[in-house]
């Protein structure tokens, strides 16, 4: 058998690729995980656990462990189960240990950015770090990459899944199993949907075959949550619903967020739109230009149709509204900002003082966004953005007195999973698991009513 032998230019010029992307991974890493520390320490500065907060990470994951949902809200599996992880693996178990540690994995989302603008659509490895920063900044990311809830999940996994698909029954599997699991976390992860869909109907190899693997895989995602919860109410709906409430109205206010100013929406903690500043529109309109007419049809249809797909869904379905169900957006849009940065540092663009102003027009967008990074931290720290307080915990020494509560498992969570880090053995006793099932199914609920499942636990 005669040996292959491959050229040592060859074999150095791979490594040295390989290098490089790990490096500049490894770089937009660190610099997120600073970003959003910073917005973690901030943020603790109000010492405020918020209402949501405290449902996802702290009843839920205890819900999770005695294999019951809460209620017809908790749909999130994905979610539950992170925090459950989380809580688990976290040294040390404060009130705010989900920030730290949603704001862990949240920075893998820019490395994500940075290989799909690179890797995918070819930009060129300056445009793409850049554009990867900027990414990082925007408020429609950095706004949830630190809150601890659910939302911002489905960004990061449905980069991943969007990263991993391609040609091969295995990236078919794994891109669906991924964006199921997206979809179980939080129900925004839809909207990547089409994206991935005619990413796949593009292939040129067994292209049914992908597909219906695809869904397989996606299909048995979503069913994780019915073969674990043991009282399955529903899964994917959360908050929303299908109702058709001013659809015109929802889209005005929706332009207003993504692109001038927040106006208040539910859990969107910012004054700053989801793109971070109107400064940032000229690039964003280059890239959609660019997007639409330079991009091969393979490569612009995706990007578009979830887009549209998204704006469609927005408009015509109630529940709360705002940003925190529209955060899949900002991949496309940083994408197109990105793509307007590639054309400027290519010299596509006749610029007269071409390279002062190059250089100055490639910079300006991450120092407008740095800028609105420290004024969200600034509006923190100085309460100028105030979280919303849960009043409904009360942290009692007896499980007798919080029991009768009239909202008890907040306040039964946090002393079971305190207790635990605590070493608080008499605490562990009386705020053991089976306690806390015991009173859930004894506690009088107008869930009851809607929940045969639930009557049967109840009774037997």
């Amino acid at each position: 058998m005669v040996p292959v032998m491959v050229p040592a230019d060859f074999r150095d010029s791979v490594y040295k690729r390989i290098k490089s992307q790990k490096s500049a991974g490894t770089f937009i890493f660190f610099l997120s995980l600073l970003a959003y520390f910073f917005l973690v320490v901030m943020v603790n500065h109000q010492q405020t656990l918020t209402p949501e907060e405290m449902t996802v990470a702290f009843i839920d994951p205890l819900f999770l462990e005695m294999r019951l949902q809460l209620d017809h809200y908790s749909t999130n599996f994905g979610g539950h189960l992170f925090y459950w992880f989380g809580h688990k693996l976290f040294p040390f178990g404060d009130l705010f240990y989900g920030r730290w540690w949603k704001a862990i994995f949240m920075s893998l989302a820019p490395v994500l950015f940075y290989l799909i603008a690179y890797k995918r659509y070819e930009l060129s490895r300056q445009s793409a770090f850049m554009g990867a920063l900027l990414f990082m900044l925007m408020p429609g990311v950095s706004g949830f990459a630190w809150i601890e809830v659910e939302m911002g999940l489905e960004l990061l996994l449905g980069m991943l899944a969007f990263y991993l698909c391609g040609p091969g029954s295995v990236r078919a599997l794994c891109s669906g199993f991924i964006l199921g699991f997206a979809l179980i976390s939080y129900g925004g992860a839809i909207h990547f949907l089409p994206l991935l869909l005619l990413e796949l109907c593009f292939s040129r190899e067994q292209r049914l075959r992908q597909l219906t693997l695809f869904v397989l895989a996606l299909l048995a995602a979503v069913a994780i949550p019915l073969l674990w919860w043991i009282d399955p109410y529903a899964i994917l709906k959360g908050g929303g619903d299908f109702v058709v409430a001013h659809p015109g109205v929802a889209l005005k206010e929706l332009f207003q967020e993504l692109f001038l100013h927040n106006i208040g929406s539910y859990y969107f903690f910012t004054r700053f739109s989801a793109i971070g500043s109107k400064l940032l529109l000229p690039y964003l309109l280059l890239g959609a230009i660019l997007l639409a007419l330079r991009l091969p049809v393979k490569r612009s249809l995706p990007l578009m149709a979830m887009i549209l797909f998204a704006f469609i869904l927005y408009a015509f379905t109630g529940g709360v509204k705002g940003m925190r169900r529209l955060i899949p957006l900002m991949f496309p849009f940083a994408l197109m900002v990105t793509f307007a940065l590639e054309m400027i540092a290519q010299k596509q663009l006749t610029i007269p003082f071409s390279k002062v102003v190059r250089s100055a027009l490639m910079v300006f967008p991450l120092i407008v966004l740095l800028t609105v990074l420290v004024q969200m931290g600034s509006d923190f720290y100085r309460k100028k953005v105030v979280l919303p307080e849960d009043v409904s915990v009360k942290l009692n020494e007896s499980f007798e007195e919080t029991v009768k509560l009239s909202d008890p498992f907040g306040s039964l969570a946090i002393v079971h999973m305190r207790a635990r880090f605590a070493s608080d053995e008499a605490k562990l006793a009386q705020f053991a698991l089976e306690n806390i099932k015991k009173t859930y199914l004894e506690k009088p609920s107008e869930i009851f009513a809607c929940r045969p499942s639930l009557l049967c636990l109840r009774h037997q």
